[in-house]
């Protein structure tokens, strides 16, 4: 009798430990990944496809959105569930291997979501035409050069080229601003960089609906 009833103590303390380490095993989380296209000519659409048909144990792929890079360039951001048994490492790995599709995988930090949820309470969406110094300017160096001028207020956006003449060119760059950033002293900041910018002008000033 003594024997039967250990017996059952162990078992019910087995069963117990084992339910708590599959639960363990279960728990999930929620990451964001941004995938960064092999060129500017990748098709999106394909690279989507490619990266939903990536599959491992304990990663649920959801929702999904393209956000712009530079020069007309759009990235992949895609949030997945996954278990924690899941090597994230691994799984950005895999999608790198896609290579004719991909350039890099990097995980999205909470800190750089919270700052995207920002702009959905900013009020203006400017449009800037950044001319060069002079028909030599390095253009991927000037557009350095604004997108580091950090002013409270102001988010970057998706930028382009475009033609003005003798195959000089101009950068057009969209900005979302607060209504309390004056817009000539953002100019004025960017044009600080007199080696590689000649005149900062807007091209549209208009107002963001909240959400947009």
């Amino acid at each position: 009798m003594k024997y039967l009833f250990l017996l059952t103590i162990l078992f019910i303390t087995t069963k117990h430990a084992l339910s708590k380490k599959i639960k363990s095993t279960r728990g999930r989380s929620r990451i964001v990944l941004d995938v960064k296209p092999a060129d500017s000519e990748t098709d999106m659409v394909k690279l989507e496809e490619a990266v939903r048909k990536v599959r491992m144990n304990g990663v649920e792929w959801r929702t999904s959105r393209l956000v712009p890079i530079a020069y007309g360039i759009q990235k992949l951001r895609i949030e997945c569930m996954v278990d924690n048994t899941v090597d994230v490492s691994t799984l950005r790995e895999t999608i790198s291997e896609l290579e004719d599709l991909v350039q890099s995988v990097d995980l999205v930090s909470e800190k750089e979501e919270e700052e995207e949820e920002e702009l959905t309470h900013y009020s203006y969406r400017v449009v800037l035409d950044v001319k060069p110094a002079v028909s030599e300017t390095d253009m991927a160096k000037m557009e350095e050069a604004v997108r580091r001028v950090s002013i409270p207020g102001v988010k970057w956006g998706s930028s382009k080229l475009l033609p003005i003449a003798y195959g000089i060119q101009k950068l057009q760059i969209e900005c979302t601003v607060v209504d309390t950033v004056d817009i000539p002293t953002l100019q004025e900041t960017i044009t600080k960089a007199k080696d590689l910018v000649q005149s900062v002008d807007v091209v549209s000033f208009s107002e963001l609906r909240k959400g947009h």
